[in-house]
This record gives structure tokens, C-alpha cells and sequence, in this order.
């Protein structure tokens, strides 16, 4: 929202005018750029993408990261959970399929392993406590019996 008070001043600038030969554009942008409602509903799609943006700012470091992508998974739906809690559930649950979808077709083993490797997401305390959102996330359930059937065979 950094930008919302540049872009007023540009619009209201004696020069705005000047400088646009399409008037009825001009027009249309600095109506839309004065407009509480259209920022408003900027503010709302930034909230929950930036969850999105973090996670994938995350998977795409330089790190070793594999072994904590599912956790970041359920943290970042959690996240959108919140968000969306109140407001509109249809839209949360059309954006959660859609993630659990791309995240069937990247799911594979090998981040199963890398995950499970990790003695600190099969510590009872870790296992115990729900994500963000309010209750244990898909991918922390998954991997919770993935190794409970370890250990049992």
C-alpha cells in the first residue's frame, strides 16, 4: 500500500493532464486510483497472498529446504484460513483445492523422506500442536501417519 499516496499525487498533479492524450483513460485511471473502494479490495488480495508469496519465496532459496516445505504448506493455508474466516469461505476453499491440487502433482517420496529425517516433526510436542488456522493441517496429518505405519512395520 506503499504506493496508494504516490500514485494520488500523481493523478492530481497539474501535469496528469497535461501529459495524457487519451483523457477518457486518464480519467478512468485517476477515478480508480482516488477510489477507497478499489483499495480496499487491493488491501484484501495482498493479505492473502502474501502467504503465497512467502511460501514460495521460501521453497525457491538457495537452502536446503525440502525437509520444511510441508510444515510451510500447512502454515500457509492456515494463514489464508485465518484471513478468510470471516469473510468469504467459498473463495477460501476454492483457492485451498487449488493449492492441495498443485500440491498432490509435487508431492512425491523423496520430500516424504526428507521430512520425516527431520527428528523435530516427529516429536510428540510437534505432533501435538495444531497449525495455523486452528487444527492440524492435511500435509501434518499425512505425515503423522506416514510415520506411525513406520513404526509399526
Amino acid at each position: 500500500m506503499k504506493v496508494r499516496q504516490a500514485l494520488t499525487n500523481l493523478v492530481c498533479a497539474e501535469t496528469w493532464d497535461e501529459i495524457n492524450t487519451d483523457i477518457d483513460g486518464a480519467n478512468a485511471v485517476k477515478d480508480t486510483v482516488l477510489d477507497s473502494y478499489f483499495w480496499s479490495k487491493v488491501k484484501y488480495v495482498l493479505q492473502f497472498t502474501k502467504p503465497i508469496y512467502y511460501m514460495i519465496k521460501f521453497a525457491d532459496s538457495d537452502r536446503p529446504v525440502i525437509r520444511e516445505v510441508y510444515e510451510q504448506m500447512d502454515s500457509m493455508l492456515g494463514q489464508i484460513k485465518d484471513i478468510f474466516e470471516l469473510r468469504d469461505t467459498t473463495l477460501y476453499n476454492y483457492i485451498h483445492v487449488e493449492v492441495q491440487n498443485r500440491w498432490e502433482m509435487l508431492n512425491v517420496p523423496l520430500r516424504a523422506l526428507a521430512y520425516v529425517l527431520t527428528p523435530k516433526y516427529y516429536h510428540p510436542s510437534w505432533l501435538s500442536t495444531p497449525a495455523p488456522g486452528g487444527e492440524a493441517g492435511e500435509n501434518h496429518t499425512k505425515i503423522k501417519r506416514f510415520i506411525e505405519n513406520i513404526w509399526l512395520h
